[in-house]
């Protein structure tokens, strides 16, 4: 009897322990990916609704944008996380109104542009929240950023006996030519911080910023299997970081 028990404990605490979220080997949350079920079916036909209001102008072959569920479309953002499609919307979109709808209204839209790109249904709404930690990836799965790409991330400004490092770092996403312009870093500026960790290379001012919440762009650099930018611009959004 007292075999059993033990045999039975033991499986409850296995099953348990695969319940508990997943941790990369960086310490972070692990990434999910779109075939992970991220958002719900009544969610995608409230962006149907928005999508059809405020965007169909222009994405469905009629206008200037591309076609939401064309292979142009993917490749432009294939490898992303959500954030970064999430934010980009925000800050460009509708062209003739940029940020005029509520960020409830671009979410559900991208659960739509999911879903007509064959993405699977899940079990919860996609929340904000949710954006950063989800990549956006083909049937054959993520596929890393090469060195030299051109990219920007959000995080705290810091130093360690290395050099600059960003902390509480946003997945390094790709720079797309678009202004960088008010609005866009007013959503930077309120945007959660992230779990992520980068060193910062190239010559730039940072002492003034050291601690600051702040915007990096430049080269992604690949070392000894880390990330980090070799930095051509930085922006502080906020003197103070609230680090995660």
């Amino acid at each position: 009897m007292g075999t059993l028990f033990k045999i039975g404990f033991l499986f409850i605490f296995v099953m348990l322990l695969r319940s508990v979220p997943g941790h990369s080997a960086q310490g972070g949350p692990a990434l999910r990916t779109v075939w992970d079920g991220v958002y719900v079916h009544p969610q995608a036909d409230r962006g149907e609704s928005n999508f059809f209001m405020h965007c169909v102008h222009c994405h469905e072959g009629g206008g200037h944008g591309l076609l939401l569920s064309s292979e142009d479309f993917f490749n432009s953002w294939r490898g992303e996380t959500l954030s970064a499609l999430f934010r980009y919307m925000k800050t460009t979109m509708p062209a003739d109104n940029p940020g005029s709808l509520s960020d409830w209204e671009y979410l559900d839209i991208v659960t739509y542009i999911l879903q007509i790109n064959g993405y699977p249904e899940g079990s919860a709404d996609l929340l904000p929240s949710h954006v950063d930690g989800i990549l956006l990836v083909g049937s054959d799965g993520s596929q890393p950023q090469p060195a030299g790409t051109s990219v920007y991330a959000v995080g705290c400004l810091n130093q360690n006996e290395n050099g600059w490092i960003l902390t509480s770092a946003s997945v390094p996403s790709r720079s797309r030519t678009l202004q960088e312009t008010e609005q866009w870093f007013k959503t930077l500026e309120t945007e959660p911080l992230s779990s992520g960790k980068m060193h910062l290379e190239g010559s730039f001012d940072a002492v003034g910023n050291r601690g600051a919440k702040v915007y990096v762009k430049g080269s992604l650099t690949q070392r000894d299997g880390k990330s980090g930018i070799d930095v051509s611009a930085i922006r502080a959004l906020n003197s103070q970081c609230k680090q995660r």
